[in-house]
Formats: structure tokens, sequence, C-alpha cells
């Protein structure tokens, strides 16, 4: 599976040209999320969009179960030669658990709806068949990717934007802006995954895009072996470090006043476009590290994270205070410090998703990003329900909590590698004597 340097550099360079074409539709999609949050905090008001925000948020939490999925699928997609049509179909073989797992979920729906004060239980709802529908789709979009259609996926991805942003302005005028988010939301989902697998299913989607390479013949054969195990493994780690971004708006909406909420709601969504932007960049880089498996086009993808995640922090910490206070109205109005801290979160959110991903293409299952992402969880639980932070507080727990949960990670592995280092001398020591005794 290893290739030379000049083999694989032709692969790194288009992984670099997708992560451009795949990012400019994220800058679009970006953009078209902003003015829909923008129009349905308008309608709802600092009041409800707290509740709106939430659910939103926990939809894209769930919405890593179909990414998990996604990106197996993409995995075996980029080392088989297997026709498209046929990896999609053992791919739905393989996951159908997953919508069984959905069905326990109904039971929580009024437990949610009542946590989040909604007047009933309809926006839960659609919450949860959005999710359905995201997984429906995932197996389509994953084999697009593993095959290198960068080009079809970025017109997915703007199509979605663009028909959610236009349910978005005009469903709010004949439904409650809560039911309207909602289901504009599970409209331009459903649409788009409805096209993906049209897309996979046809005839002329058979041969694979992407320059060839060594495969893994036993990859190749088994395309669903474990498929389900691993998609559940990628989906626990995503899920794990989107709740890390997203738990502080829980405690929030649950701790802070209806208003305060309601504006940290919406400063939380305005930096989630930093992740919306690089997540791209992993995306482009997946198949390549999937097939090559190489720490160059790690690195490279790494470098492209963070660049464009910092670069995009600034602007954030600099225009969001502007963009708040008059874009969203005067109740949403927050300081420049609350921005600066939610940037520096999302940097640290961004690096390790795309750590997360990088791994598990090379390796495939990889737990210690995983971890790492659940040690800071429970430190984020910590802080909630002991502390009672402040809305700046919350806003840089992730970065703080990660930070601390990699610095644990790694100390305690570092010593248990002393140890056994040290265990390892002294057993060599004690055989030593006998050794030269018997020689």
């Amino acid at each position: 599976m290893r290739m030379s340097g000049g083999a694989a550099d032709p692969e790194i360079a288009s992984a670099a040209k997708a992560a451009g074409i795949l990012t400019g539709a994220g800058l679009l999609t970006g953009a078209s999320n902003f003015a829909f949050n923008v129009i349905i905090a308008r309608a709802s008001g600092a009041e409800r969009y707290g509740a709106i925000g939430t659910l939103v948020s926990l939809i894209t939490v769930a919405g890593f179960l179909a990414i998990g999925a996604g990106y197996a699928v993409a995995r075996r997609a980029a080392i088989t030669e297997l026709p498209s049509r046929q990896v999609f179909v053992v791919a739905i073989r393989s996951t159908g658990p997953w919508f069984l797992v959905l069905v326990p979920l109904v039971a929580l729906v009024k437990p949610i709806a009542d946590f989040l004060h909604l007047s009933g239980v309809g926006p839960v709802l659609m919450a949860f068949a959005t999710v359905a529908a995201m997984l429906a789709g995932s197996l389509a979009s994953g084999v697009l990717l593993g095959r290198g259609r960068f080009r079809l996926i970025a017109g997915l991805t703007i199509g979605n934007a663009l028909l959610r942003l236009l349910l978005g302005a005009l469903l709010p005028l004949i439904l409650p802006a809560t039911e309207a988010a909602l289901l504009a939301t599970l409209g331009a989902v459903f649409a788009a995954n409805a096209v993906a697998i049209v897309l996979v299913l046809r005839p002329a989607h058979t041969a694979t895009r992407l320059p060839r390479a060594p495969l893994d013949q036993l990859a190749a054969r088994d395309v669903g072996v474990r498929l389900t195990g691993d998609s559940v493994a990628g989906a626990i780690g995503s899920m794990a470090l989107w709740a890390v971004w997203t738990a502080p708006l829980v405690i929030a909406t649950h701790s802070l006043s209806a208003t305060r909420s309601g504006r940290f709601a919406a400063a939380q969504v305005l930096a989630s476009a930093i992740l919306i932007l690089v997540a791209p960049i992993t995306s482009a880089f997946f198949p390549t590290i999937a097939r090559y498996r190489r720490s160059s086009a790690i690195r490279v993808g790494a470098l492209c994270t963070a660049a464009l995640a910092l670069v995009c922090a600034i602007a954030l910490a600099l225009l969001g205070p502007m963009v708040m206070g008059r874009l969203y109205g005067p109740a949403f109005a927050a300081s420049m410090t609350l921005f600066v801290a939610m940037g520096s979160s999302a940097i640290a959110i961004a690096l390790a998703t795309y750590a997360l991903w990088a791994a598990r293409a090379r390796h495939g299952r990889h737990a210690e990003v995983t971890v790492i992402a659940f040690i800071a969880l429970g430190l984020e639980g910590l802080c909630g329900g002991l502390l009672h932070p402040s809305g700046d507080l919350l806003a840089v727990l992730p970065l703080l909590t990660v930070v601390a949960a990699a610095a644990a990670t790694r100390t305690i592995d570092l010593l248990m590698k002393a140890g056994a280092e040290r265990r390892s001398r002294g057993l060599d020591a004690g055989l030593t004597p006998s050794v030269e005794r018997s020689a």
C-alpha cells in the first residue's frame, strides 16, 4: 500500500485542488446557512431562537451517525475497484441496523420538547426525520466521495443550502418559526440525498475517477465486512467532538436567561461557519489518505485546515460583533471577547475532527481522538454543573477541555510507555547473569 513520494505527489496535488473546490462550495453553504439563521432569528426573536438553535445543533450531532457511515463507505469505495452501484448496495445491506437504532429514540420526543420549553413535539419529530434522511443519503454520498466525484458533491452541497434558504424564507410566512426552521432543514436534506442516490445508481456511474494505485485486495473483496462497526466507531468519535462544541449551548439554554441563551445560540451558529468551511478539506484529503496511507498527505491537509480555521477565526472576531448587532438585531448584540473565545474553540474542534478522520482513513479504527473527545465532554459537564459559568467562559470551554484532555491522554500514554520500558530493562537485567553463566 505504501507509495514512494513522487508517485503519490500528484494525488496530494489533486486532493488540494479538490479541497479548493469543496471549500468554495463550503463558503457558499456557510453564507447560505448564515442567511437562513438570520431569517429564522428575526422571525422567532431571541426568546424562541435558543430552542431552535439547540434543536438544529442536536440534529448536527445526531447527523454524525450519517457522516460516520458515509466515511466508512468512502474508504471502501476508494480502495476497491467494484462498481459504485455494487458498493452502494452492499453498504445498504450492511448498515440496515442503523435505522433500527432510531426507533427507541421516539420515546425521548416528549422529554426533549419539555426540556427545551417547546409547545409541542412536532419540531423534535422533524429533527428525528431529518437524521433518518441524512443517514439514508450518506451511503450514496460516501460512494461519490470515495470515487473522487468532488464536483458532484460540491453541487449537491450548494443545492442543499440554497433550497434550505428558500424554504426558510417562505415557510415562516405560513408556519411558526420553530416548525418552519425544522421543516426547511428536513426538506433540503431529503431532496439532496435523493439526488445523490440517483447519481450513484445510474448505470453510467461505475468506474472510479481516482488514479490507479495498489489496492487492499481483502478490502476490495469484502466491502461490507465490519462496515457497520466502522460506521459506529467513526460516528461515535465525530459525534463526541461535535457534542463538545455544542454542549456549551445546551448548558446556556438551560442555565442562562432566554435572551442571553438566544444571543449565545446566534453567536455559536455564526462561529460554526468555521467548522463548515474547513470540513471540505477533510473530505478532499480522505480518499487520498485512505488509498496511499502516507503521512505527507496528512500533514498537508492538517496545515490547510489550521490555516483556513485561523483566518476564519480572525474574521469572526473582527466582524462578529457588527454582524450580530446590525443583522440579527439589537437584542442579539455580543462582545468581541465572546467571538474570540468561540473562534479559538472552533479551531480546536476543527483540528481534532481532521485528526479523527485522517487517522481512520489511514489505519481504519482509531480511538485516541474519540477518547480525548469524551474526556473533554465530561469536563464540560462538570464545569457547567459546578461552576455555572458565564457566556464568555462557556464559549471557550471546548478549547480548554480539548487541550486538557489531550494533555492528560498524552501524559498517561508516556507514563505507560516509560513503565513498560523500565519493566523491560529490569527483565533484561534479571536475565543477563543467567545468560552469562550458561555461556
